[in-house]
């Protein structure tokens, strides 16, 4: 490391930045990125700012970099401050010398101490970037998984659907999809809150087809759907440059997820797919029976890609959540001792009230590994798989301890859309 400087963006840094991303990823060298480009996402993504990008330099050359972009996810226990790593990339002549590593360990330390209780990723499962995350502290929570018919399947499952037509999004409609996205998504786990500006760069003005890439929004690319004047869901979808024979629906949201309204979509959807050409339709779905029952013609595969988080503060994560709120049920009076890791907090539990009480004698105290209690959070393990893959030592019943974490870590089950991955 003798020469090297650590620091955080500074203007003029963007060609420089741009130019490594191109060199590490195809992706950004397909997309054309430059400095220019660099410079639209801080403001197509509210979350991704000056300060969170961090540059590795060997005598005044960028060599090395990490992003973060702060997110907000939904988890059982409210929406939570997430450090989200992208970008992570180091110029082959540099490789091998711990310099990602090194911007990793700084980024995730400031933003620890910025406030922010968790830290979040994607990557490919079982590669060399997933070694690195595991050594830093994340653990994976879940498989990427998406959902793939070819159109001749898809076509089985299309049927009419009386008083729900399908039309080209206009501007008036956005509030009624932004009130839609926001009910819909609290019954699950990561689906990001959006402001008004994310979708405006995000939907109207462009469409983001995936993290950091937008595409020009074109006619029949975001489709609302109405009841009468009512707007009650909305698709995007499109032909994406890189899959000219593949027809991606990259979101559909429907109010309460109702069946007629996703099937209108879905009507739609195969015959758009139809009529531009296209062989197979693919999408991310959410976990839940009603999308399972229209999309069921459709394969569910797991892909390459996982999501990994990393515990920075525990005591930070239920301070700002357990601490702020009534459970939605009452439980059982609990006073618990939690160790996740080598990190640990008193929670004192009573009825639908919960809060941190570093001072209470524990009743019970439940050792959990860090890898469980990510899964448990993201909801992808329910309590009683939590508790069984932990240490119990408890004056109580292990039922009341069931009990009370059930009221507490309600199962919701984990997406994110593609427009917001990071």
């Amino acid at each position: 490391m003798c020469g090297s400087t650590i620091r955080t963006y500074e203007p003029g840094d963007e060609e420089g930045i741009a130019s490594l991303l191109r060199t590490c990823f195809d992706t950004f060298r397909n997309y054309g990125l430059d400095g220019e480009r660099w410079l639209e996402y801080l403001r197509i993504n509210p979350g991704m700012k000056p300060e969170g990008a961090y540059i590795l330099e060997e005598e005044g050359r960028i060599v090395s970099h990490v992003q973060v972009v702060e997110k907000d996810l939904r988890t059982p226990l409210g929406v939570v401050k997430v450090a989200g790593i992208a970008n992570v990339s180091t110029h082959p002549d540099f490789r091998g010398r711990g310099y990602a590593s090194t911007l990793l360990r700084r980024a995730l330390k400031d933003y620890k101490d910025k406030g922010f209780p968790l830290s979040g990723l994607f990557t490919g499962f079982a590669s060399g970037p997933q070694r690195i995350y595991r050594r830093l502290g994340f653990t994976d929570v879940t498989l990427d998984r998406y959902h793939l018919a070819p159109m001749m399947d898809a076509e089985k499952f299309a049927s009419s659907v009386k008083y729900i037509s399908v039309s080209e999004f206009v501007d008036q409609n956005l509030k009624a999809i932004a009130s839609i996205y926001k009910d819909v998504g609290a019954m699950f786990s990561g689906w990001p809150p959006r402001s008004e500006v994310e979708w405006q760069e995000k939907f109207v003005k462009r469409l983001a087809c995936h993290s950091f890439f937008c595409i020009p929004r074109s006619e029949g690319d975001f489709m609302v759907a109405k009841e009468g004047d009512d707007v009650v869901g909305y698709v995007v979808g499109m032909r994406l440059p890189q899959e000219r024979e593949t027809y991606n629906v990259l979101e559909i949201v429907c109010d309460r997820c109702r069946v007629d309204v996703l099937q209108a979509l879905y009507n739609w959807i195969v015959n758009r797919a139809k009529d531009i050409g296209c062989k197979a339709i693919r999408s991310i779905l959410p976990p839940h029976a009603n999308y399972e029952r229209v999309f069921k013609g459709f394969a569910s595969i797991v892909g390459r890609g996982v999501f990994m988080i990393a515990l920075l503060n525990l005591k930070d994560l239920l301070g700002s959540t357990v601490g702020k709120r009534q459970l939605a049920e009452c439980a059982p009076s609990l006073r618990m001792k939690l160790t996740v890791g080598e990190q640990e907090v008193k929670l004192n539990i009573k009825g639908n009230e919960v809060e941190v009480d570093e001072n209470i004698p524990p009743d019970a105290e439940v050792q959990m590994p860090p890898e469980t209690f990510n899964k448990l959070l993201f909801g992808i393990i329910d309590v009683k798989e939590a508790l069984l893959d932990s240490a119990v030592k408890s004056l109580c019943s292990l039922n009341t301890i069931r009990s009370a974490l059930d009221v507490l870590f309600p199962t919701t089950p984990l997406h994110i859309w593609p427009a917001d991955h990071w």
